[in-house]
């Protein structure tokens, strides 16, 4: 409280009666909210399904950023943030919210890159729109998964924030496709930010 006061910010407590999935879309819409921010439990078994449900929703439904903070973490400052990225372009748009977030705390960037050894060719220098930011590009062999290789990178280059951008998927995809944000929810030992892909 008493920083919330020495940066004369405000803040205002409600309680919803609601359906998670009004939670995570109508109500943060309809109030104008720009960021969700939300802890994780680190959970496992059956804590890991009810909790899993209430992240899951935030990160699949949510037309806003999502902050995901993990137990026990405390945020001195950002100096280091990696945005893991795939093989596709990312709008200009939906990286805008980490750009003021670079601004805010004069943080560096790394783009980090995981090479799965497939064949198929990608845009090294896509343009990210990442303005007046000291920004490096890293390609990385994957290891045993992904997110085990994000987290490596992580540790080696102590590194205090991941950005990922949420793609939209299709029904199918949904089904047969392992979601790397999501087990990256319980994997990180950092605050994670999900950036939809696409942001109203």
């Amino acid at each position: 409280m008493e920083k919330i006061t020495e940066k004369e910010l405000s803040i205002e407590t409600r309680i919803e009666e609601c359906h998670i999935y009004s939670l995570f879309s109508q109500i943060a819409t309809d109030n104008d909210i720009n960021l969700i921010v939300m802890g994780s439990k680190g959970a496992s078994g059956l804590e890991k399904v009810i909790f899993g449900s209430v992240a899951g929703s935030a990160l699949d439904l949510a037309e806003v950023p999502v902050l995901v903070v993990p137990p026990n973490y405390s945020l001195n400052s950002l100096k280091h943030i990696v945005l893991a990225i795939d093989q596709n372009e990312v709008a200009k748009n939906v990286l805008l919210p980490l750009q003021k977030m670079v601004s805010m705390f004069g943080a560096k960037v790394t783009i980090l890159y995981v090479d799965k050894g497939s064949n198929k060719e990608r845009e090294k220098n896509m343009d990210l729109s990442l303005k007046d930011v000291e920004t490096t590009y890293r390609e990385v062999p994957m290891s045993k998964n992904i997110n085990e290789t994000i987290n490596e990178f992580i540790e080696t280059n102590n590194c205090d924030l991941l950005c990922m951008v949420r793609r939209e998927k299709g029904f199918f995809e949904t089904l047969f496709q392992k979601s790397i944000i999501k087990d990256q929810v319980y994997k990180s030992n950092i605050p994670l930010l999900v950036l939809p892909e696409f942001i109203k």
